[in-house]
């Protein structure tokens, strides 16, 4: 099954509007300090533009992000912070627990108990995710997975095939500058695994 595709840190209507056309999956909006951060204001504007795909918010924490839901009608929630509760109940919406490098396997197995995925993004100071290590995991939590950090046009079909996640979340290897989609980049990442 061909897995689903999120284009993240969106900050841009017109990249919004290119990736809908191209029938992208998600959308991901970056709700903390970053490059491709949007404000909650700039948010609710280009909410507007997103028509079919849903809407991720990504944030840090899980304090204060209720509103962000409510008012921005989100699809889930990506939280890098560590959950050891079903905040399912809190939100009503999906929830994807966010880790920066590989966790160990009993980590994984125990968050999805309680999210209903998990994401793997590369860890700090490293250029792409160990996606070696991932495609080792099981299939039932591989099955769960949005895979992160370092996808390309150039190289997504190779690490689709191998690791087989639910979704590919990609940012920068389809950007002109940090926040700024390409969208002929976007349409080659798109391509790439339909082939």
């Amino acid at each position: 099954m061909k897995p689903k595709v999120k284009f993240c840190g969106m900050t841009r209507k017109e990249d919004i509007e290119a990736a809908e056309r191209l029938g992208v999956d998600c959308i991901g909006f970056v709700f903390a300090p970053s490059p491709r951060g949007v404000s909650f204001d700039a948010a609710g504007i280009l909410r507007k533009a997103i028509v079919r795909a849903k809407l991720v918010g990504v944030f840090e924490q899980t304090e204060g992000i209720g509103q962000y839901v409510r008012e921005l009608r989100l699809d889930y929630l990506q939280i890098y912070a560590p959950i050891e509760t079903d905040i399912r109940s809190d939100f009503g919406i999906p929830v994807i627990r966010a880790f920066r490098g590989m966790p160990d396997v009993k980590v994984l197995r125990r968050t999805l108990d309680h999210c209903a995925f998990v994401l793997i993004d590369k860890a700090p100071y490293c250029s792409v995710a160990d996606f070696h290590d991932i495609a080792t995991l099981p299939l039932t939590v591989r099955s769960r997975l949005f895979l992160a950090g370092g996808l390309t046009p150039e190289n997504v079909c190779r690490e689709a095939d191998r690791i087989k996640p639910y979704a590919l979340d990609c940012a920068r290897g389809v950007e002109s500058a940090p926040g700024q989609k390409n969208k002929h980049r976007m349409s080659l990442f798109l391509h790439s695994i339909s082939l």
